[in-house]
This record gives structure tokens, sequence and C-alpha cells, in this order.
């Protein structure tokens, strides 16, 4: 597996653990839970589109607390 490709399988773990624990997901929060440099995302534009996807997604489900 190369560099790229392991950093990238960071970002999606991160994307999905974020995702299923309901927290608040921006190119930022994927960064820093999969640990690598702010700004990747920008490089992976699949992972960017999966960020976008579930950002519409989590905006579709109701407030919770209200």
């Amino acid at each position: 597996m190369t560099r790229a490709n392991s950093k990238k399988s960071k970002l999606i773990k991160a994307l999905n653990e974020l995702v299923s624990e309901g927290k608040k997901v921006s190119p930022f929060s994927v960064e820093k839970r999969a640990g690598v440099s702010n700004g990747l995302v920008r490089h992976h534009e699949d992972v960017m589109e999966m960020i976008n996807q579930a950002k519409l997604e989590a905006a579709k489900q109701p407030v919770k607390g209200k």
C-alpha cells in the first residue's frame, strides 16, 4: 500500500467513525481524527465528496435535544 493510499484509508476510517458517532463532519474534523496534516483532503476529491455527502445527510436529520 502506498503512503497516499494509507492516508486516504485513514481519512475514510475517520469519516466513518465521526458519522457513526454522530459528530460534526468537516474536512478539518476528518483530518484531525485521522491524524494527518491540515489540507490533505483537498488532494483526495473522492474523500471530499464523501464528506460533503455526509454533511448533507446530517443536515436532513432532526436536531437532537430540541
